[in-house]
């Protein structure tokens, strides 16, 4: 009797742990960053870690830049809102706020207290198709 008491125990405790998401990738769409593709936000919530790969881009003067991946960055997950915020290694603060609700991305650059560029994204929740 003791020793099932003593393995119901630990059984019990192993299974208090907190429960994570498995890695969930996102494919946001953005109509104000010249992405000529969608980007996707892969999120890993066991490793508090977000990765973007952007689309190739439309740049201001027309030229094409290539597709890219930008982390995995450190992001605060909580029930509603996902975080990434840090330097790009130019001088700007960069917060991506990532809206678990609407399945919403937002990205703002800021340096010397100004907002210097904004952008958003709709998205959803990507999945196999075969």
């Amino acid at each position: 009797m003791r020793k099932i008491l003593i393995l119901s125990l630990i059984s019990l405790s192993a299974l208090s742990g907190v429960a994570f998401a498995a890695p969930t990738m996102l494919v946001c769409r953005s109509n104000n960053n010249g992405s000529l593709g969608p980007d996707l936000f892969e999120l890993n919530e066991a490793k508090s870690s977000v990765t973007i790969k952007f689309s190739p881009e439309r740049g201001n003067g027309g030229t094409a830049v290539p597709a890219r991946t930008e982390g995995p960055y450190h992001a605060t997950f909580t029930s509603n809102t996902i975080t990434v915020s840090g330097d790009n290694g130019y001088g700007l603060l960069r917060t991506y706020i990532i809206n678990r609700i609407a399945g919403t991305v937002t990205v703002t650059y800021v340096s010397d207290n100004l907002v210097r560029g904004h952008s958003e994204w709709t998205c959803q929740v990507g999945k196999a198709k075969f």
